[in-house]
């Protein structure tokens, strides 16, 4: 793994911290975060009853913004692992793949964004 020294976003120095479970580079200036891959991100499509599953974002990026509940995908990780590991307080199946998706609007990066077609199995919102 190649060491990074210095942010690509304001050149400051660079320290690895605990952020989301790893340790990653991240700026002591500017709080950015140097993710060693590209993201990849995997939501879960739930409609029930005719209605569709949807979460406000509470933290950046887009805050207050409506989105599938999601997770990234950490580099060691399934995709569809990250999908039902959501915290909605639903337990849900991955039934399947419905589309993948390319962005470029992440503050971190671009990547690829999977949809999977879930079923509630149990839990509660």
């Amino acid at each position: 793994m190649t060491t990074i020294r210095f942010c690509e976003q304001c050149g400051a120095r660079m320290e690895s911290l605990l952020r989301e479970g790893k340790q990653r580079p991240v700026c002591v200036q500017c709080a950015y975060v140097r993710y060693s891959q590209l993201i990849v991100g995997a939501g879960a499509l739930v409609e029930t009853d005719g209605s569709l599953l949807l979460i406000r974002r509470a933290r950046p990026p887009f805050p207050n913004s409506w989105c599938l509940p999601a997770s990234h995908v950490e580099e060691d990780e399934q995709p569809a692992s990250a999908a039902v590991r959501e915290e909605t307080g639903l337990e849900v199946e991955i039934l399947d793949l419905v589309d993948a998706y390319f962005f470029n609007d992440h503050p971190q990066g671009c990547g690829i964004f999977l949809v999977y077609r879930c079923e509630v199995v149990g839990g509660l919102l």
